[in-house]
């Protein structure tokens, strides 16, 4: 099929603009949620500073029993990921903590409370 030269163009144009319209809105609505979990991200900074703070001066802890739990603490969120429970329904390996499972939406029994 054969199209008159302009009316391609207008039609390609008109599809194009409508494409970047769309697409300008997503960029600025997802412009918008970063710089709002950029803003909580310091919130969240700022009053946990403000806890170890307060923390230090009514204890006797340091900031090198900060790190040793925090390293602790992520050591065990690391093995707990590598936890896996088999779904007794279809035999897909899940993160123990799960209590449904993901593939078939049986709930899974076996599961441990860590």
């Amino acid at each position: 099929m054969i199209y008159h030269n302009n009316f391609v163009r207008t039609v390609i144009d008109k599809e194009t603009k409508k494409k970047t319209k769309d697409n300008t809105r997503a960029v600025e609505s997802n412009n918008e949620r970063i710089n709002k979990l950029e803003r909580q991200f310091e919130e969240v900074s700022l009053f946990t500073e403000t806890l170890w703070q307060l923390l230090k001066q009514e204890t006797k802890l340091n900031d090198t029993d900060l790190d040793v739990k925090i390293e602790y603490v992520f050591d065990k969120k690391k093995q707990e990921a590598k936890l896996k429970v088999e779904c007794f329904h279809c035999g897909q390996k899940l993160p123990v903590k799960e209590k449904k499972c993901y593939y078939c939406g049986e709930m899974l029994h076996n599961n441990l409370d860590i």
